[in-house]
């Protein structure tokens, strides 16, 4: 009972995961131990959130080599009993994994497994980093001391706080936050900067008292939560607590490293300060900040500007209590200047424009002056894009209103971003899109933010003159843009609720009789470099056509085509809202679809992909070629120029195909899988799918069919390693007259004719939910 429940949980493995994929760790999950699956964790650092501004350049921003994070995990569990019935309980497990940066690898501490109980059915879990710590805790209420006055920004503490509960065998991803809040004293005399104390208004000199509602240091310890007749239970307990220092009695010293702001010319006498300290978050009013340990000198108490207050941390009516100092923010004192502590803009490059407040603008002019590269005001004289040395920064979010200026006559069609040109979003963004933003990228389009674009348009595909930038080429279609070309870059792009519908138009004046369409989420086709993706809300695609006769329609949830030299890397979610729908309603006689939740079609390198929630459904399209895979519908290696491998890619949901059918000469072909639906020569390393499968409709026996877990069909011998599969189902054809065309394997339908599983796959540390009576391999056919 308890097995057959477990292996039903197993069709997700993956919890919805946020934040940035370069900051991403996996642990190694990949064998058995003493009978109990290991937990696998995804790690987060709260880079890509966090609005702290420190006066230290050398910002840690990701987990480093030998970082040590402590987990515990509490588990529901269900015992069968001699009289048949089932005891309820729970178990707390500890364990530690340290990070191998050269191979991007969590590995567990010697001496420490943090494994799903056999009689587990699910489980939470939450973690704490700590810098100093470089092992297991070997005994309980053994801790880790900290003064604060020790603490970095490359140090500070970080809790990953306590998940749901999760069925057993999930991956868990584990986000972690900041646990102190900062503050930056400014305009310091130099002389005293980094002698700084917190008193209070009773403080007498050569008190030995210090306030004891006041904490200068932090504790990390593990603890036993059950009485000493159980079995122990362990806990990580986290607090801020009072360190005393005998150097300054009666003072909490709250030091920190001064850092120079301005020099005079001759460079030698410093004429401003500053000092950031970090602190317990809270109430800091009923304290005063002094300087000197013999003979104090008090400011006033801390206070707050209120008006420079966001409503989220407080609000600014004044008559209100002032709000906390809160984890993961910075704040700044200006001594000399005014009591107030005020909340420090992030620098540029640290912080988005999360406010609703945006500008309209003519969108036509908007973008031909990003294209010529100068500045752009609007209808009220506000800059809203500037010019930069190379490029434009945009000022402002904007809103197009849902505009579709596909037409604008003055565009002459849709603008490009030209070569060396860089279009710099300066983390803001362009709100209700009503078609893609540019056509082709040459240039570099970064620190872009877009939400909410509802696009509705047509693909046709038209034949090229000798000069291609007259040809409004609508074959290509992708929110930012069309087609990022072999020099285009995109970088550290946000998207936001994107909702497309493109309808599939054959062109019967195209010269060879074929076409190819290229549609996806972010861009049509990408021959470029894309990385730093960030994916959030509803993604709905949607392609249709009737009759399209032999075009080939290859559909993507990120791009239609990854062709050539094209990236893309470090792409995750940043909220835990994402879901995504593909849905392919094109019907032909001869057409060829290629669709997946990545990339329809992929011949370059997807690397440091993380997606959950994607479900593909093609059960209205009729074609006589399918590909159809979570990850990417088609890899193939097309010529010398492509890259050619997926790495550390990440997906959950499930792909059904539609209807597979033969034409009078040519025979149908149908694969479906669960990372790729076919592969040639693509090698597919440290991969986790986790994807309900769903083979297509047999209706010809002249029709080869291929199902499997992670690929339809291997075309040729490729490399794989490192992969885990799941499925709730992994359901071949039906109806198919002739069986020896229907094909189903746990990890592919069809592989080479020559190959054996124990011989190409088995020891590649290949790991997939078995399902009875499959075979690893469906068939072992020649090509």
């Amino acid at each position: 009972m308890i097995q057959k429940y477990r292996y039903l949980l197993l069709f997700v493995l993956f919890p919805v995961l946020v934040g940035c994929a370069d900051d991403m760790g996996l642990s190694e999950a990949d064998s058995v131990h003493n009978g109990e699956l290991p937990v696998e964790f995804h790690f987060e650092w709260p880079g890509m959130t966090d609005t702290r501004a420190f006066d230290d350049v050398n910002v840690k921003t990701k987990f480093g080599n030998d970082d040590v994070i402590h987990i515990v995990g509490t588990f529901k569990t269900s015992a069968l009993q001699e009289d048949g019935t089932y005891k309820e309980g729970t178990v707390s497990r500890y364990g530690a994994l340290k990070y191998d940066a050269t191979n991007r690898k969590w590995n567990a501490v010697a001496g420490s497994t943090l494994t799903w109980p056999s009689i587990s059915t699910e489980g939470k879990f939450y973690a704490y980093y700590e810098s100093t710590s470089s092992g297991l805790f070997t005994q309980y209420d053994t801790p880790i001391e900290i003064n604060l006055s020790e603490v970095t920004p490359q140090t500070d503490p970080l809790m990953a706080p306590e998940t749901s509960d999760m069925p057993y065998g999930h991956a868990v991803h584990l986000r972690f936050e900041h646990l102190c809040t900062y503050l930056s004293l400014v305009d310091l005399e130099p002389m005293v900067a980094s002698q700084y104390f917190f008193t209070t208004p009773d403080y007498k000199i050569g008190s030995k008292d210090a306030p004891k509602d006041f904490h200068n240091g932090y504790r990390l310890s593990l603890v036993n939560n059950a009485p000493e007749s159980e079995v122990p239970q362990p806990a990580l307990k986290f607090e801020f607590v009072q360190i005393p220092d005998e150097t300054y009695e009666g003072l909490i010293y709250i030091a920190g490293n001064a850092t120079t702001i301005q020099h005079s010319d001759d460079d030698e006498e410093v004429k401003a300060t500053k000092v950031g300290y970090f602190l317990e978050p809270g109430l800091y009013n009923k304290f005063q900040l002094s300087y000197s340990s013999i003979a104090p000198k008090t400011y006033n108490y801390l206070t707050y500007d209120y008006e420079s207050i966001p409503p989220q941390m407080g609000g600014i009516d004044k008559q209100n209590t002032p709000p906390d100092l809160a984890a993961g923010h910075t704040y700044v004192l200006t001594v000399t200047k005014s009591p107030g502590v005020t909340i420090e803009s992030p620098p540029s490059g640290e912080g988005w424009d999360e406010t609703d407040v945006s500008y309209d603008v003519e969108v036509d002019e908007f973008l031909k002056s990003i294209r010529e590269g100068r500045e752009y005001r609007n209808k009220s004289d506000i800059l809203i894009l500037e010019a930069v040395p190379g490029g434009t920064r945009l000022l402002h979010n904007v809103d197009f209103h849902g505009e579709n200026y596909e037409d604008f006559q003055q565009l002459g069609f849709l603008p490009d971003v030209l070569g060396g040109r860089t279009f710099d979003g300066n983390y803001h963004y362009i709100m209700n899109l009503g078609c893609s933003l540019f056509r082709n990228n040459y240039g570099t389009i970064q620190n872009l933010g877009l939400k909410n674009a509802v696009i509705n348009t047509t693909s046709i595909e038209y034949t090229y003159g000798e000069e291609e930038d007259n040809t409004q080429d609508k074959s290509r279609h992708g929110a930012l843009c069309m087609w990022n070309r072999s020099d285009g870059i995109i970088s550290n792009v946000r998207l936001e609720n994107v909702d497309m519908t493109v309808s599939v138009q054959y062109n019967n004046d195209d010269a060879d009789g074929s076409e190819v369409h290229n549609i996806g989420a972010v861009v049509g086709s990408n021959t470029g470099s894309i990385s730093e993706l960030y994916l959030s809300g509803r993604f709905n695609l949607t392609v249709e056509g009737a009759d399209v006769q032999n075009a080939e329609v290859l559909i993507g949830g990120l791009m239609g085509q990854n062709a050539g030299s094209g990236t893309i890397s470090n792409v995750s979610l940043l909220k835990d809202d994402f879901q995504m729908q593909i849905m392919n309603k094109c019907s032909s006689a001869l057409g060829l679809y290629a669709v997946g939740g990545i990339a329809g079609k992929s011949s370059g390198m997807m690397s440091g992909i993380i997606m959950t929630d994607v479900f593909i459904d093609c059960r209205e399209s009729t074609g006589l070629v399918s590909y159809l895979g979570g990850m990417a519908g088609q890899l193939e290696v097309t010529g010398a120029s492509s890259v050619g491998y997926m790495n550390d890619c990440i997906l959950s949901g499930s792909v059904q195909a539609g209807k597979t059918i033969a034409d009078e000469k040519i025979p149908g072909q149908a694969y479906t899988g669960g990372m790729a639906g076919y592969d040639n020569n693509v090698p597919v390393t440290d991969c986790r799918a986790s994807v309900s499968v769903i083979g297509s409709q047999a209706v010809s026996s002249r029709v080869t069919y291929g199902t499997g877990g992670a690929f339809g069909r291997i075309f040729n011998s490729s490399t794989f390693e490192n992969l885990i599969t799941y499925g709730a189902r992994l359901v071949a054809p039906t109806g198919t007259p002739e069986s020896d065309a229907n094909h189903i394997g746990n990890f592919a339908g069809i592989a080479p004719e020559g190959q054996s599983w124990e011989k190409d796959y088995a020891d590649k540390n290949i790991i997939f939910h078995s399902f009875a009576g499959l075979e690893e391999i469906g068939a072992f056919l020649s090509n």
